[in-house]
C-alpha cells in the first residue's frame, strides 16, 4: 500500500470516529454507489450488511460501517485526492509555516469542491476561515504525518 494510500485510509477512520456508537458500529452514513466496476463484481445474492439495494434499483454503501478498503472507488477519492495533496507537502523537502499547509490544502479542496467556493464560510481563504475549519484542514496534515512517521519507523 502506498504512503497516499495509508494516509487516505487514516484520514476515512479518522472520519469514522465522529459517528461511533457505544456498541463498536457507526451510525450509518449511506451513499450511491456510482462506481460501475463496483456494481458488477458485487455477488447481488449475496450483499454484506453494508451495501444494499434501493427500491430504484441504485447500489447505496454504508461509508461509516465500511472501512477503507473495502469502499468503491468514488468513495475513496476524496480521500485519495486530500491524501495526494498532503502527500505531496509532505515529501517536497520545503518547509512550510503551518498557515502555508493549510492554505495549501484548502485551495486543493476548493478546488475539489467547487460548490463551496459560494459557502459563506467554507468559500473563504484559509486565513479567514474560523479557527474550527481551519483545524480541520491542519489535522489532514498532522494524520499524515503520523502516518508517515509509522511508515519509516517500520521498514
Amino acid at each position: 500500500m502506498s504512503l497516499s494510500e495509508k494516509i487516505a485510509s487514516a484520514f476515512h477512520d479518522n472520519w469514522r470516529k465522529t459517528r461511533l456508537k457505544e456498541d463498536g458500529t457507526y451510525e450509518p452514513r449511506w451513499k450511491k454507489v456510482k462506481d460501475v466496476e463496483f456494481i458488477k463484481a458485487l455477488d447481488l445474492g449475496n450483499l454484506p450488511d453494508t451495501i444494499r439495494i434501493t427500491p430504484e434499483n441504485d447500489v447505496e454503501i454504508d461509508i461509516a460501517n465500511t472501512c477503507y478498503s473495502q469502499l468503491s472507488e468514488d468513495w475513496k477519492s476524496e480521500n485519495k485526492q486530500a491524501a495526494e495533496v498532503v502527500t505531496e507537502i509532505l515529501t517536497s523537502g520545503k518547509t512550510y509555516t503551518r498557515e502555508e499547509i493549510g492554505d495549501i490544502i484548502h485551495t486543493a479542496w476548493l478546488e475539489r469542491n467547487s460548490w463551496a467556493s459560494s459557502d459563506p464560510v467554507l468559500g473563504l481563504p484559509f486565513a479567514e476561515l474560523p479557527e474550527n475549519e481551519q483545524a480541520k484542514d491542519l489535522e489532514q496534515y498532522d494524520i499524515a504525518s503520523q502516518v508517515m512517521r509509522s511508515t519509516e519507523i517500520k521498514r
